[in-house]
Parts: structure tokens; sequence; C-alpha cells
């Protein structure tokens, strides 16, 4: 992202060239773990449940609460069908142009799999996450004038990334208020993004450039985190402290090729393919405290307050090639809750707020996301059954390489959400 002046026409085009290849989409789960619905009726009450929700999300959100289960359970939770966006306005500015870019997207993955037992003094379980998964497809083309002569450019961009975590989980009883847990999981970090940018002069097509960039890592690491849970009559409270992943293993590749000819003079290629680089995706150490309070019979609230640590560290290294990200410390507030209506029927509600601010590559984004949800719990004998809406936006600016103006960007996100749980 870039503004760009009038000047020379050779170094103008230049400019405007190494600007677009040094800024792909941005990287989501650097943001935010948790912005997608996770969980059964955690999912459509703002992804709360540290204080414990009596289900079987509390894998994820607080191991300990697990002792509020009886029996044996099992869970199956998704994003029946989810649309996001992106937008960035402006992208980049030729004098007096501004240039505007958006890409789409939707998926339909289950994010939640979880089985729980009593074995004993000790509830365990076993489960498989995707607590996030974003793919953005975008294509845009303009015609612009610079120094007086047309050109056109075309930016096409693939981008993708998701995280899968499957592990087990125990639980134990310290007296009637009390108890501890611990998940450990392995974590599977996938990423993926693939640009081809284009400009030429439409008074002359001998002048013209081409970059092709393809970035991919797929680091494996370990990931445990422990907790607290003190159920009362009324009031539930909970502890989550998750610690910084360990990574185990994880290849990346990055290949880029460069074509100019846009001054005139002979055209240059530059070319580099590099494999089996080293890939690494780190969480950072996290504190969440949460409550739970029923204040009738029919109505239940939850609320939940986290906070994460900085981390910084090269997502893919090797053969004298790396890229670094650093994640600035976050904080996410969520809350939520459960309305009776009829005896097996509820209503369930939430909010959440999220901001953060990524470095990656010495380019610095700052985005802060508002997620939403409603829904419905329905009961029926030893099952229960939720869907709902979940919706989301993220705003935040990103400053041009200059640093004088920032474009401002837009994240979007809709979807539906369904789960089901069955004590046997």
């Amino acid at each position: 992202m870039g503004r760009i002046g009038i000047g020379t026409r050779p170094i103008i085009v230049l400019a405007t060239w190494a600007c677009f290849c040094a800024h792909p989409v941005t990287a989501q789960l650097a943001y935010n773990t948790n912005i997608l619905p996770l969980g059964d009726k955690e999912a459509l009450m703002g992804n709360t449940g540290t204080g414990g929700m009596g289900s079987t999300g509390a894998v994820f959100y607080n191991p300990a609460a697990l002792m509020q289960l009886e029996g044996s359970s099992f869970s199956l939770s998704g994003s029946a069908y989810m649309v996001y966006s992106f937008e960035a306005t402006p992208f980049v500015v030729f004098d007096d142009d501004r240039l505007d870019y958006k890409g789409s997207g939707f998926q339909s993955v289950p994010t939640s799999l979880v089985m729980a037992r009593t074995m004993g003094d000790w509830r365990v379980a076993f489960s498989l996450l995707v607590p996030a998964q974003f793919k953005y497809e975008g294509q845009q083309d303009w015609d612009f004038d610079l120094a007086g002569e047309p050109y056109r450019l075309k930016i096409l961009q693939n981008y993708s990334e998701s995280m899968f975590l499957g592990g087990l989980s125990a639980a134990h009883r310290i007296n009637e208020r009390w108890s501890w847990g611990v998940s450990v999981h392995g974590q599977y970090f996938s990423y993926l993004s693939a640009s081809d940018v284009r400009i030429s002069s439409l008074a002359d097509p001998t002048r013209t450039a081409l970059s092709t960039t393809r970035d991919q890592r797929a680091p494996i690491s370990a990931y445990v985190l422990g907790g607290l849970h003190r159920q009362g009559e009324k009031m539930g409270l909970g502890l989550r402290v998750a610690l910084p992943s360990i990574r185990i293993t994880g290849k990346g590749e990055h290949y880029a090729y460069e074509y100019l000819a846009l001054s005139g003079s002979t055209p240059t290629v530059q070319e580099t393919d590099l494999t089996g680089l080293k890939a690494d995706f780190e969480t950072p150490f996290d504190v969440r405290v949460g409550a739970t309070y029923r204040s009738s019979e029919r109505v239940k609230l939850a609320m939940d307050a986290s906070y994460g640590t900085g981390v910084a560290y090269d997502v893919v290294s090797g053969k004298g090639y790396s890229e670094r990200e650093e994640l600035e410390s976050t904080y996410r507030l969520s809350a939520g809750a459960e309305l009776g209506v009829q005896k097996q029927r509820a209503v369930l509600l939430g909010l959440s707020w999220a901001p953060s601010t990524v470095t990656n590559d010495g380019y610095t984004n700052t985005i802060a996301f508002v997620s939403y949800t409603a829904g419905v719990k329905l009961t029926l004998g030893r099952s229960e059954t939720t869907v709902g809406y979940f919706g989301a936006l993220g705003n935040g600016a990103q400053p041009y390489v200059e640093g004088t103006i920032a474009a401002e960007q837009r994240y979007r996100y809709n979807g539906a959400f369904l789960g089901t749980s069955v004590t046997l």
C-alpha cells in the first residue's frame, strides 16, 4: 500500500509495483483465535464459558468445568454457513486516484466434536476443534493515469488459514465447590497465501511488470491449558490459564517471481524458490477469568475477560530467508445471557469485543473486532440443540509506506450456527 505521486516514469511505476508486491492480505489468527463461534451454548453466548456453562465446550474454555457434566456426553457443533468479506479503502493512492480492494469467501465446516465420560472420580474428554478458519478470494482491475500516461493494474489474491486442535481433557473435584482440570492438545496450523500482481502501460503494452508470490506453511505444536472452577448455589467462578504453545515440527515454502520491463530498458527477472523452511505458529500465554450468575430459574448471565501477552517470532525461516511476526498484548471482553422462554426453550444472546495489534514484516495493523450472536436452545429428553445467528465486524487502520495516510480496513462475518449435545 502506498501513495504514488508525479515523478519520472520509471521511478513512479517501480515504486507502485514494489508497493503492491509487499502487502498481502493480513493474517487473521494473529488478531484473535476466538472470533468464530466455538462450543455448545458458549458459541451463542459471546464465547463465554470460563465460569462454567455445564457443556462439553469446557474442554476449551475451562476444563475444570467438565465436572458439571453428568454421565457420558457427546456433542457436535459447527457453522452451517459462513460468509465473510475484507475491504481496504483506499488500497493505494495514485496522485488523486484512490483505488479500493475487496475480497470475499465462505465456508461450511464443523467447529467442534467432543466426547466426555466419567471414569471413577475423574471426568475425561476427547475433542476435535476448529477454533478458526478463514479464506479470502479477490480479483480487481483498475485503469488509471500516471504522469499523463494510462496504466492498467490487475491484482488476484487467494488466502487461507485454519487452526485444528485435537486432544484429551481431564477434570477432578477438589471438594464440593471446587474442581480443577487440564487439556492437552496437538495444534495444527495451515497457512497459504498466493498473489498475482500485474501492471502495464496501455499506450505501450511492452512496458509491463509481473509479480507472483506463494507462501505456505504447516507447523505443528503442543497447546496446554489448565483451569480452576468454583460452583456456588447461584454463581460460578472460573480461571483458565493457557501456556505458550511449544513447537514440535513444521515446514514452509516461499516462492517469488518478478518480471520488470517498464522503463524501456532490458527486462529483468528475479526468481526465488525455497522449500523445506522451518515454519512456526505461536500462541501466547493467556489468562482468562469468568463468572456465571443465575438470577432466577429462567435467567442465567455470563461474563468473561481475558489477557494475552505479546509474542514475537519468525513464522518461517531458513536458507537466508525469514519472515517475522510480532503480536502485542491482547485482551478480550465478552458477555452472554440465557433467557428461559418455556421449560424446554431458551433464548441465547452474546456480545464480545477484542482489539489487537500485529506487526508483520515491519508493517503494523490494528484491528478491533465486535462479534454478536443470537439463537435458541431446545431441550428434548437427554438432547440439547442450539441454533442461531453469528455476526462480527472488524475495523482498523493500516498506515501507508510513508506513514502519512492510513487505509481503513473492514472485515465482516455472517453465518448460521448449529450445535447438538446428548447425555448418554
